[in-house]
């Protein structure tokens, strides 16, 4: 079975500390008292009880992934819904309220589309508690749609403010309303019990890694789980690691999955949670079935506050000694899954004979588990590296001595030398073929910074990540060398810092770089992005 079969549980986040990627700012109604929320017309949708749509969930066909509520279908447009105000300045407000009587939760799939570049929209629920946006030009895709996280409220308010300069140039077309009939967004933890929270002291030593999984949902599914990956280059493009399965039939609809950063709970047994964000969109670069591997980028590069990581891997032909998986299963919060020994190679399909062999690292594990949304979560090894994702299997908390089999990350890099770059990995993790098989992780927001030897200040190089120059901030000596180093350690130029302190990097690609520094009293290393 794949691991979207899923036990029944308790999935997703308290929204109450939830961010979508949008650029700031607040509804523009929220400092103009004269506009209430009570001169916006309502949509009531309709809904059947929770009791018979939790009836009805049990005679649907359970090869799904976790369903946490019901898709209803609309069509809401600034057209033909809701109302438009003018505004003083020539501007116009259009807002409308939508109401589910009893959800949990509400989130949004737009089929259309389109905020033209001077205004914004926002999301928000009636109480004004739980803001997303602005959303902008920026946040228009090639598909043309869009989808949201969850919003903890059963009636929400869109509000468009339209600048002069764009009238009636949006395109915006609500097509699903997704009512939760359970409750995602104010509890967890209904996952089996024997699965372990990452922050419990099992997972203390991945506390780096655990920010590159996320959580994938689905308009009202808990989907899978996936990792974002570091490059070669390493510069931050934001790749996706996750299962085919878990986008075999979905590819027309990638632009409107939602990726869920940080969902994890505070501690070992807290109730509470961190700060979440989501990202929405992606478009598949990879996979295929043999090794059930799926590379995915994500429309938006992860910002600061998202703190991402971008895992390493080793992608060479060798078991672990050691193993962890990070994932959410049930779409729970974040858990992790120990195993330490017993590792084999194998295959999923045993029944299809034109499906290789040894695609798999089959394991049982030693504590935790996987359900149902651990699909496409990643192995890591004993160096804390991605050496596989997650097909399925029978591990469960019932059956503890159960197999679970994750698709070699070694196998998938080549997936036996074919020759499509969308059926193999290593053409986008290393797409200037260097030969690397072992790359360790990248904190695209780490300090970026060593210590002097001499000065108890910092040496930082700013901009980080740069583009033509880069300015050096705590080298206070004359005749102080610089040497720039690639990844694969070559020495690509060096110099005298000038009295600007300032270096030229025109010429350099993009990439990751280390700089050292060294003078009479400094002796000290930096490293800095290039990124255009």
């Amino acid at each position: 079975m794949n691991k979207w079969i899923v036990i029944l549980g308790c999935v997703l986040m308290s929204v109450a500390l939830q961010a979508q990627i949008g650029h700031g700012g607040m509804p523009y109604s929220f400092n103009q008292y004269q506009l209430q929320l009570t001169d916006i017309p309502t949509v009531n949708l309709p809904v059947k009880s929770h009791a018979l749509l939790l009836e009805e969930e049990i005679k649907e066909d359970k090869s799904e992934a976790y369903k946490f509520g019901v898709n209803i279908p609309v069509h809401f447009t600034p057209d033909n819904s809701g109302v438009w105000e003018d505004l003083p300045d020539g501007s116009r407000l259009w807002r409308l309220k939508i109401h589910s009587q009893g959800a949990y939760s509400l989130n949004f799939v737009f089929d259309t589309f389109y905020i033209p570049s001077h205004s914004q929209l926002y999301i928000y629920t009636a109480d004004k508690q739980y803001v997303a946006g602005a959303f902008t030009a920026e946040n228009n895709n090639a598909a043309g749609d869009f989808a949201t996280a969850l919003f903890p409220a059963d009636e929400v308010v869109m509000e468009y403010h339209e600048s002069v300069s764009d009238r009636d140039s949006a395109r915006i077309v609500l097509s699903s309303v997704i009512h939760a009939y359970k409750n995602i967004t104010g509890s967890w933890g209904t996952s089996d019990d024997c699965n372990i929270n990452i922050n419990c002291p099992q997972g203390a030593n991945m506390q780096v890694q655990k920010r590159a999984v996320v959580l994938i949902l689905r308009y009202n599914y808990a989907h899978c789980t996936g990792t974002l990956m570091n490059n070669v280059r390493q510069d931050g493009t934001p790749y996706l690691l996750t299962a085919n399965h878990c986008v075999e039939g979905y590819e027309s609809t990638l632009s409107k999955f939602v990726f869920v950063f940080n969902y994890e709970a505070l501690t070992c047994n807290s109730q509470q949670q961190a700060t979440v964000y989501s990202i929405n969109g992606a478009t598949c670069l990879a996979r295929h079935a043999h090794s059930d591997f799926c590379l995915l980028l994500l429309s938006s590069t992860p910002t600061q506050e998202m703190k991402p990581y971008y895992a390493g891997w080793n992608a060479r032909k060798e078991l672990p000694t050691s193993a962890v998986g990070i994932h959410h299963p049930s779409g729970d919060v974040k858990k992790i899954s120990v195993a330490d020994n017993d590792f084999i190679y194998a295959k999923y399909e045993t029944d299809i004979p034109s499906f290789p062999d040894n695609t798999h690292i089959q394991l049982i594990w030693a504590q935790g588990t996987t359900e149902g949304g651990s699909s496409g979560s990643a192995l890591f090894n004993q160096d804390k590296l991605v050496v596989g994702q997650l097909e399925g299997g029978y591990a469960m908390c019932d059956n503890p001595d159960g197999e679970d089999l994750y698709g070699r990350l070694a196998y998938s890099w080549t997936n036996n030398n074919n020759p499509s770059q969308s059926k193999r990995l290593n053409c986008w993790l290393d797409a200037d073929s260097t030969g690397t098989l072992v790359l360790q992780g990248y904190d695209p927001y780490d300090t970026l910074s060593v210590h002097s030897s001499y000065y108890s200040s910092c040496i930082k190089a700013y901009p980080n990540p740069a583009s033509h120059k880069i300015s050096v901030e705590g080298i206070h000596e004359e005749d102080c060398m610089y040497s720039i180093y690639d990844v694969k350690g070559q020495c690509v130029t060096e110099g005298e810092l000038n009295s600007y302190n300032s270096i030229d990097i025109s010429a350099l690609k993009q990439g990751m770089y280390v700089i050292k520094f060294k003078g009479k009293l400094t002796n000290s290393t930096v490293k800095v992005l290039i990124q255009r």
